[in-house]
C-alpha cells in the first residue's frame, strides 16, 4: 500500500479522497435528505383476504410461478367493476390493499350504487426491474387473467367489456406491453393508471433484453397512439423526489402517446395531495389513493354501470383530480350558464381592495359581492381552498363578482385583493456560476436575493430566469416581521410553490403565521431545447405581516449529481481501465515492463485521452443526416438520450471523468493494499505446497474455465461470469505472491497484466450480476434462465480466459500490443459515446478488448514465435 500511494503525489492523492468523499456525501444526501413523508395510512376495518383465482390446469402448468387473486374484506361480492393490480420490480401483489379497501370503504360510506373489485396478480416478486427476461412472460400471463376475470361476470346483468389496470412501477409497462401481445383485443382495457413507472426508458438498463421490451413497447404505442390505442387513457404520477429508485422525468409520457389521451404529473401537484411519495409509498399514500378513487368514481357510466368508453368524459375527470380542482370532490361538468341566486341569503358587500372573510361555520347561505374596480388595478385575486386570478379586461361590462358562501360546519376563510398585475409579478434572473463566485460568500452562506414584501398583500409571483438545468439548486426562505396579530389556527399562515412550466411537477411549503416558509427550489426533470416557459415561485401572504424573501444558492448540492448522473458514472469507470490497459500495453511494447495499474492510472489516464474524442464523435453523430442513417439501425448515441431529456450539457463527460478517475484511483489503492495482504497470507499456504500441486493446480484453472463455460450454457451466464471471476481472483493473489518472491521483472508485469484484466472482469461480473441474482431467485421453478442477455458475453469471456491462462505470460517486444493499444483507446471513445446510458452495451466492449488480446497473443505464440509452453503453475 505504501509503495502504490509513493506512485501518486500527496497532493493527488488528498484530492482523490475529496472527490470521493464529496461523492460519498452525494450519495447519502440523496438517500435521506428529503422533506419529511406526509403521507397519511390507509387502513383497514374488517380482515383482508386475498383469494386464489383458479387459472386452469394449462395457465397454472405454464406459469407455475404465478397466481391470480382477489381482494376482499368481510362480507364480499364480485357483481362489481373489475380493476387489476400489477406489481413491478419485486413487488407484491399484496401492495393492492390500499387502494381495495380505501374502495370499499368509499362505497359503503356514500352509499353507492357502484363499487369495485380489485383482483391482484402475484409475479413471484421477480426483478424485472434488473432482467428484463421475464417482462414478456409476465405481460402474457396477465392477459390470461384479464380473460379470466371477464369470464367471471358472465351472468352479471351489466357484464364489464373491460378491465381497469393500475400498474406500480414496472407493472405499468407490463399494462402497456399488453397491446404488443399479437392476440391480444385492445377493447379489453381501455383506462391505465401507472404509479410510479419509469415511461420514458429502465433506470438503469443493465440487460439488453430489458431494453429491447421498452423499444418494443414504446415504439408500439408512438406508431399506433391514434389508431389501435385511440380509446385508451393513460394516467402516470411521479413519486417527487422522494422516490429515489425512479426519478419523475422518467415517468413523463412525453412522446410516447397522443397527448390527448394521456396525463403525467408528479404525486407534489396532485390537488389534496401535494405529497413526495418513496416508491413503495406511492400504493399505500392515502392521499394519492383518494385522488385515484374519487377519479375513478367520477368516470363510471350511469348505464352501464361500468367504466366509461367516453374518453373525453375520462380525460376531464383525471385532470380534475390530477391536474387542477376547483375544491368539490367530484367533477361537475354540467355547469350552468346562468345561476339563480337565492333571495333567503345573506349578502354582504365588500368594496376593500383587500379584505378577508373568516368564520368558523356558517349557518347559512351567503353571497359576498365584489364590484368591479376599473381604476389604477387591473387584477382581481380571490384566495381559499382555490385560488382564482381575474384580469379586468377579461371581466369585460362586468359590474360586479358574486363570491357564494355555502352553509358549513367547519372554519371557512376567504381573502381577496385588487392590485396591479405588473407590482406584483417580477423577473429575476438566478445567479450562475460566475455571479456566485463573485458574490461569494453572501450567495451561498447569506443570500443572493432579497425582497421586501409589504403587509396587505396577498400574492407575489417571481419569474425565476436561467433555472433550467436540475444541478442548480436553491434554496428560498419566506420570513415574516412585524405581523399586526397573533393567530392559534393551524390553517392560517403563508406558502410558497414553485411551478415548472414544462412539466406537471410543482411543490409547495406551508407554514403558520409567524413562522417561516423554507422551499427547496430543485427541478424533478431537464428542460429541453423544445421546451418554452420560466419557472415560476409564488408567494401566497398573510396580509397582517411584513415578510423578507431571500433567496440562495447551493451549488454543492450533490443529490441532484446522484439523481440524475450516477447511473452514467459505470462507463467512465470502464473507460479508464481500457485507458490503463491501452498505457500498459504501449509501454510493455517499447521497454520490455509491464507497469503497475497505479502508475498507469497517473500516467496514461489524463481526460484528454478521452474526453475530446467523446465530444468530437457525439458532435458528428448529432448532424440529421447521420442520424438518418444511424437511427433506423438502433446506433443514435447515448448522448441522444440526454439531450432530449434536457440533461446534456458539454462539460458532462470531463466532470463525470474527473469523478471516475478520483474514486478509480482510491479504489485501486484499497484493492492493491488488499491483495497484497491476502497474497502474503495465501503464501503462507503456497510455501509449504510442493511444485506438483501448481501443476495440478495449472490443469485445474484450465478446467474451471471449461467448466464455467458448461455452466453457462446450461445453468446460467451470470455463474459462468462469477465463476471465471473467482477463477482470476485466486491467479491474481498467486502471481503476487510470486512478484513478491522473485522480484524479477517477468514476474512482476505478469502480476500487473492480471490485476488490470481482474478490474475488467470486475465490471462485466458487476453489469451481469442480476442475471445470477434472478437465476437464483427462480431455480426452485427452471434450473436454466431463459432469454439470458449475458449468455454471448459469458461464452465468449470465459473462453478468453481460457486462453490467456493457458498462454499465462504476457510477451514484450510484440508489435501487436502497439496496434492493440490503439484499437483499445478508440473503443474506450466510443464506449462513452454508446454505453453511458445503455449500461448492457458496456461488457460487449469488453469483450472485444479481451478477443483483441487474446488474438495478439496466439498470433505471436503459435504463428510468429512458437516455442514450448512451461506448464509451471
Amino acid at each position: 500500500m505504501a509503495a502504490s500511494m509513493g506512485k501518486m503525489s500527496g497532493s493527488k492523492i488528498v484530492f482523490s479522497f475529496f472527490i470521493v468523499s464529496f461523492l460519498i456525501y452525494g450519495i447519502v444526501d440523496f438517500l435521506t435528505n428529503h422533506e419529511e413523508n406526509r403521507c397519511e395510512m390507509t387502513y383497514m376495518y374488517e380482515n383482508p383476504e386475498y383469494l386464489k383465482v383458479p387459472l386452469g390446469k394449462n395457465i397454472s402448468t405454464r406459469f407455475p410461478q404465478y397466481k391470480l387473486h382477489v381482494y376482499g374484506e368481510g362480507k364480499y361480492k364480485l357483481t362489481g367493476i373489475p380493476v387489476l393490480f400489477i406489481p413491478g420490480n419485486a413487488g407484491s401483489y399484496r401492495q393492492v390493499r390500499s387502494l381495495g379497501s380505501v374502495a370499499l370503504r368509499m362505497a359503503r360510506d356514500t352509499k353507492s350504487k357502484y363499487h369495485f373489485n380489485y383482483f391482484s396478480v402475484d409475479l413471484n416478486e421477480e426483478y424485472a426491474g434488473l432482467y428484463g427476461g421475464v417482462l414478456q412472460r409476465q405481460t402474457e400471463f396477465v392477459h390470461h387473467c384479464i380473460k379470466k376475470i371477464l369470464s367471471l361476470y358472465k351472468n352479471y346483468d351489466h357484464p364489464p367489456k373491460s378491465v381497469l389496470l393500475v400498474g406500480h412501477s414496472l407493472g405499468g409497462i407490463v399494462a402497456r406491453a399488453l397491446f404488443t401481445l399479437p392476440d391480444f383485443r385492445p377493447k379489453l382495457v381501455n383506462t391505465i393508471i401507472t404509479q410510479a413507472t419509469p415511461h420514458q426508458m429502465p433506470v438503469i438498463p443493465l440487460d439488453r433484453t430489458l431494453g429491447q421490451f421498452y423499444q418494443k413497447v414504446n415504439g408500439y404505442w408512438k406508431t399506433h397512439s391514434k389508431t389501435s390505442l385511440n380509446h385508451v387513457i393513460l394516467v402516470s404520477t411521479g413519486g417527487g423526489m422522494r422516490d429515489i429508485l425512479v426519478r419523475n422525468d422518467l415517468t413523463s409520457l412525453q412522446d410516447i402517446a397522443d397527448e390527448d389521451h394521456w396525463i403525467s404529473s408528479s404525486t407534489t401537484a396532485v390537488p389534496k395531495a401535494w405529497v413526495s411519495t418513496d416508491h413503495l409509498c406511492s400504493v399505500w399514500c392515502r392521499q394519492m389513493v383518494l385522488a385515484t378513487k374519487r377519479a375513478l368514481f367520477d368516470i363510471i357510466d350511469p348505464e352501464t354501470k361500468q367504466i366509461s368508453e367516453d374518453v373525453d368524459l375520462k380525460m376531464s375527470a383525471f385532470r380534475y383530480h390530477f391536474v387542477s380542482h376547483t375544491g368539490a370532490k367530484k367533477l361537475n361538468i354540467q355547469i350552468p350558464d346562468q345561476l339563480v341566486l337565492e333571495k333567503e341569503g345573506l349578502w354582504v358587500l365588500k368594496q376593500e381592495n383587500i379584505w378577508t372573510f373568516s368564520e368558523l361555520a356558517t349557518t347559512s347561505l351567503q353571497y359576498l359581492v365584489v364590484p368591479v374596480k376599473r381604476e389604477e388595478v387591473d387584477t382581481f385575486l380571490v384566495v381559499s381552498n382555490v385560488t382564482l386570478e381575474l384580469s379586468v379586461e377579461e371581466l369585460g361590462e362586468i359590474t360586479h363578482i358574486v363570491l357564494l358562501v355555502p352553509p358549513s360546519t367547519v372554519k371557512v376563510e376567504i381573502m381577496s385583493e385588487w392590485h396591479t398585475d405588473s407590482e406584483r409579478h417580477l423577473a429575476y434572473q438566478l445567479p450562475g456560476l460566475f455571479d456566485l463566485l463573485i458574490t461569494f460568500p453572501d450567495s451561498i452562506f447569506g443570500a443572493g436575493t432579497v425582497l421586501h414584501l409589504p403587509n396587505d398583500t396577498l400574492h407575489h409571483r417571481l419569474k425565476l430566469r436561467g433555472f433550467t438545468g436540475v444541478l442548480k439548486s436553491y434554496k428560498a426562505s419566506l420570513e415574516p416581521r412585524f405581523c399586526l396579530r397573533k393567530s392559534n389556527d393551524p390553517n392560517e399562515g403563508s406558502m410558497m410553490s414553485l411551478h415548472v412550466p414544462w412539466s406537471h411537477e410543482d411543490s409547495f411549503s406551508f407554514s403558520r403565521l409567524g413562522e417561516t416558509v423554507n422551499l427547496s427550489l430543485k427541478l424533478q426533470s431537464g428542460k429541453a431545447d423544445d421546451m418554452t416557459g420560466d419557472v415560476e415561485l409564488d408567494l401566497f401572504l398573510h396580509p397582517s405581516c411584513w415578510y423578507l424573501l431571500k433567496i440562495s444558492a447551493t451549488p454543492f448540492d450533490m443529490a441532484q449529481f446522484v439523481r440524475f448522473y450516477g447511473f452514467l458514472l459505470p462507463v467512465f469507470f470502464v473507460a479508464i481501465i481500457l485507458l490503463t490497459l491501452a498505457g500498459q500495453l504501449r509501454s510493455y511494447n517499447n521497454t520490455n515492463s509491464f507497469p503497475d495499474i497505479i502508475t498507469a492510472v497517473r500516467d496514461y489516464t489524463k481526460p484528454l485521452y478521452l474526453v475530446p474524442g467523446v465530444l468530437l464523435s457525439t458532435y458528428i453523430l448529432q448532424f440529421s443526416a447521420v442520424q438518418q442513417i444511424l437511427g433506423p439501425l438502433g446506433l443514435l448515441d447515448d448522448t441522444y438520450i440526454e439531450r432530449k431529456s434536457g440533461l446534456w450539457f458539454q462539460f458532462l463527460p470531463l466532470m463525470l471523468f474527473i469523478i471516475a478517475l478520483n474514486v478509480t484511483c482510491i479504489q485501486m489503492l484499497v484493492f492493491s493494499f488488499g491483495i497484497n495482504n491476502m497474497s502474503k497470507l495465501a503464501g503462507l499456504i503456497f510455501v509449504w505446497l510442493p511444485d506438483s500441486v501448481f501443476r495440478l493446480g495449472w490443469i485445474l484453472q484450465l478446467a474451471m474455465c471449461a467448466v464455467s463455460v458448461l455452466v453457462s450454457v446450461t445453468l446460467c451466464g451470470g455463474l459462468g461470469i462469477f465463476v471465471c471471476h473467482v477463477l482470476l481472483y485466486i491467479k491474481v493473489l498467486r502471481t503476487c505472491y510470486l512478484s513478491r518472491k522473485s522480484s524479477d521483472e517477468q514476474s512482476i508485469s505478469k502480476y500487473n497484466f492480471y490485476l488490470s484484466l481482474f478490474f475488467l472482469w470486475f465490471g462485466i461480473l458487476v453489469i451481469n450480476s442480476p442475471t445470477l441474482v434472478v437465476w437464483l431467485k427462480n431455480l426452485q421453478y427452471s434450473v436454466m434462465l431463459t432469454s439470458d442477455p449475458s449468455l454471448p458475453v459469458a461464452l465468449i469471456c470465459c473462453s478468453t480466459l481460457f486462453v490467456i491462462l493457458y498462454l499465462d505470460n504476457p510477451e514484450s517486444g510484440r508489435p501487436g500490443y502497439g496496434i492493440v493499444a490503439m484499437v483499445i483507446h478508440c473503443l474506450a471513445v466510443v464506449m462513452v459515446a454508446y454505453g453511458m446510458v445503455t449500461v448492457y452495451r458496456i461488457p460487449y466492449f469488453i469483450t472485444v478488448v479481451l478477443l483483441l488480446i487474446v488474438s495478439s497473443q496466439i498470433v505471436h505464440t503459435f504463428f510468429l514465435n512458437p516455442q514450448p509452453k512451461s506448464k509451471s503453475e
